[in-house]
């Protein structure tokens, strides 16, 4: 048995082939088992008598048998341990085979297990990288008013340092506008503008945005493994000496130049995105409070549809502001204008805005609220302010005239009746009337009750001429949509 275990050991080794291993197991037994035969055979010829199970003298056929016997027996018996030690090796073979069979088929399974690792590393490259190892970097501006910026800028440059980041500039300028851009923790990001917002009177607005720089990153490290694969190979041939000439060295050299150049590029490229992805950029410009400003709008108006209005405010700037912005919303979805001028009027306090002309086109959505923000400017900030009038829109009320005359044909110095009849809205006041005859004689004036719908006059033309008289009757009223008039003409 630990002739069967020293072959199976050798056989790890050298592989022996099953003939050799029952060639050299018969030799070795048959020999172990001829030496024991021929001591005993020996011992027994020095006179010492043995037994063997058969009868006789010594010379009598039976003991001639008997030792005959012997040898044949001693021939049999080689056999029959060559045949169970054959069976016998045969077994040890068979389990020394069957134990070997996974290191005979290791050679061939091993290349195909590294041929599997292979293709679960390129699935890796995918699978590794999740939405929860992407590469995002985030940032974010801020604009915010403070009652007073420089502290508040000092504020967030603190705050920066206190979550472990830094600040890359700020700056002020001279119209109270100042900013600042800090560096801090990506993932203190949302916290620190909860903090800046909870410090200033006003947030204007917040704009953050994501950029995902996942496969760029990825692209980049596979582009420096194949550069840093080739730097070592042209340093190995620069260090092999198997250049001919200068020039072949000079040319390797070279090479590695520029490609070690590209390989600091991508280095560069990398860190970047990684310190952009792990610090947060916050930009906020800081906007000086503006200084409350009075304005006066007038009162609430009435404007009919397609009759043009002038708008005028008056406003009250802090002294030395002389820099303004007036800008005008009438409510009906037109764009809004915009005037610089503020004029001063002998006598009265502040400045009166440029006259801003505007028309309704439709009484739709009325009343409007027309809204007038002006914004006034110097070297010690802002001020604003804002005033509102409701703009009652509709349609004006209509007047239709006509005259008639007891005679269209007359002599010179004969009198001729004049009659105008016209309607009279009920929203319609301050009714009046005028003739104007066109003859060099005076205009006449007159008011209609609130129930006329007709007015009478009689007139007398003093000189004769060729042609024709005409006759000019004009009525008007108030409403409060705005004035209402209507003209008629007649000849005489």
């Amino acid at each position: 048995m630990e002739l069967i275990l020293e072959i199976k050991r050798l056989d790890n080794s050298e592989q022996p082939t099953t003939e050799v291993i029952m060639s050299t197991l018969r030799i070795a037994l048959v020999i172990a088992l001829t030496t024991t035969i021929a001591f005993a055979f020996a011992c027994g010829g020095g006179g010492e008598s043995i037994d063997y199970g058969y009868q006789g003298e010594p010379g009598a056929p039976g003991a001639r048998a008997a030792r005959g016997d012997s040898e044949g027996q001693f021939a049999v018996a080689t056999v029959l341990v060559e045949k169970v030690v054959e069976v016998a090796v045969e077994k040890e073979v068979m389990e020394a085979e069957a134990m070997m069979a996974p290191a005979t088929a290791a050679p061939t399974a091993a290349p195909m297990a590294m041929e599997m690792s292979e293709k679960l590393s390129a699935q890796n490259v995918d699978i590794s990288f999740q939405p929860q190892n992407r590469i995002i970097v985030r940032n974010a501006d801020m604009s915010v008013e403070s009652h007073d910026p420089i502290a508040t800028i000092d504020d967030i440059g603190d705050l920066a340092v206190g979550r472990g980041g830094w600040v890359v500039n700020s700056n002020t300028s001279d119209h109270g506008f100042y900013n600042i851009t800090i560096r801090i923790p990506a993932e203190t990001l949302d916290a620190v503008i909860e903090q800046i917002t909870a410090n200033v009177a006003k947030v204007i607005s917040v704009n953050s945005d994501s950029t995902d720089f996942t496969e760029e990153y990825i692209d980049l490290g596979a582009r420096r493994t194949t550069v840093q694969n080739t730097v070592d190979a042209l340093s190995e041939l620069l260090t092999s000496e198997k250049y001919e000439s200068v020039n072949e060295l000079l040319e390797v050299q070279r090479e590695i130049t520029n490609w070690q150049a590209e390989l600091e590029r991508i280095d560069g490229r990398l860190a970047f995105i990684s310190e952009s992805a792990a610090y947060s950029r916050l930009t906020i410009n800081v906007n000086r409070s503006p200084i409350p400003m009075r304005v006066d709008v007038g009162e609430d108006v009435h404007v009919g549809i397609g009759l043009g209005r002038k708008y005028t405010a008056r406003f009250f700037p802090p002294e030395d502001y002389d820099n303004f912005e007036i800008t005008w919303d009438f409510g009906d979805g037109s764009a809004p204008q915009t005037v610089y001028t503020g004029l001063r009027t002998e006598g009265e306090d502040g400045l009166l805005s440029v006259p801003v002309p505007h028309t309704y086109h439709s009484d739709e959505f009325a009343p409007h609220v027309v809204t007038v923000s002006i914004r006034a400017y110097s070297d010690r900030g802002l001020a604003e302010g804002e005033d509102q009038l409701w703009a009652n829109v509709s349609e004006l009320p209509r007047i239709d005239a006509f005259v008639t005359a007891s005679q269209w044909d007359v002599e010179e110095g004969q009198p001729v009746t004049l009659t105008a009849s016209f309607n009279h809205p009920d929203t319609l006041r301050n009714v009046r009337y005028s003739w104007d005859f066109r003859d060099g004689s005076s205009v006449v004036e007159g008011t209609v009750a609130s129930d006329d719908t007709g007015v009478e006059i009689e007139h007398v033309f003093d000189r004769h001429r060729p042609e024709s008289y005409k006759i000019v009757f004009e009525i008007r009223g108030d409403s409060d949509a705005g004035e209402v008039e209507e003209t008629h003409f007649a000849h005489v």
